[in-house]
C-alpha cells in the first residue's frame, strides 16, 4: 500500500480492512481465479472494496502503489525482491497464504513439464522432512 495510507504504519491488516482502500485492478492477462484472489469486489463481510486503475504489470503496480492510486495483495516474495521507498508491504492477519503452482502454455513440451513437476515437488518434500526433523531435534 502508500507509505502515505494510514494503515501502513500498522503491523497487519485484515480481509475487512481492505474496504479503506483502493484496490489496483490486475491485468487481464491474469487468470480470472488469480483476478479474483488479488482483486476480490467485497469484504468477508460484504463491505464493498473500490476499485482502482488496472496495471498489466508488476512494475506499473508499483508505481501506482508509490503514487497513492491503490494497493494490492501480494505474496510476501514481492516484500524482499522489490522494495520501493514510497510502498508498504503489511501483512493480513487473517488471510490464507497465496500459493503457487506452476503453470506453462500449451505448446510446451509436455515431458519436460513433467520432468520439472517431478523435481519440484521431490524437492518440497526433502524440505518438508528436513523441517520436521529440525522441529522435532533430529
Amino acid at each position: 500500500m502508500p507509505a502515505r495510507h494510514p494503515l501502513a504504519d500498522r503491523d497487519t491488516v485484515s480481509l475487512e480492512d481492505l474496504a479503506s482502500v483502493r484496490l489496483l485492478q490486475a491485468a487481464r492477462t491474469l487468470p480470472p481465479y488469480g483476478r479474483a484472489e488479488r482483486t476480490p469486489p467485497l469484504t468477508p463481510s460484504g463491505a464493498p472494496i473500490e476499485p482502482g486503475p488496472a496495471f498489466d504489470a508488476l512494475q506499473e503496480a508499483l508505481s501506482l502503489i508509490g503514487a497513492g492510486q491503490g494497493a494490492w495483495v501480494v505474496g510476501a516474495q514481492v516484500t524482499r525482491y522489490f522494495a520501493r521507498p514510497h510502498v508498504v508491504y503489511v501483512p493480513f492477519d487473517d488471510a490464507p497464504p497465496l500459493e503457487w503452482v506452476p503453470a506453462w502454455l500449451a505448446a510446451t513440451p509436455v515431458a519436460a513439464v513433467h520432468a520439472f513437476n517431478k523435481v519440484a515437488q521431490d524437492t518440497a518434500a526433502l524440505l518438508q522432512l528436513a523441517t520436521i526433523s529440525a522441529d522435532v531435534g533430529g
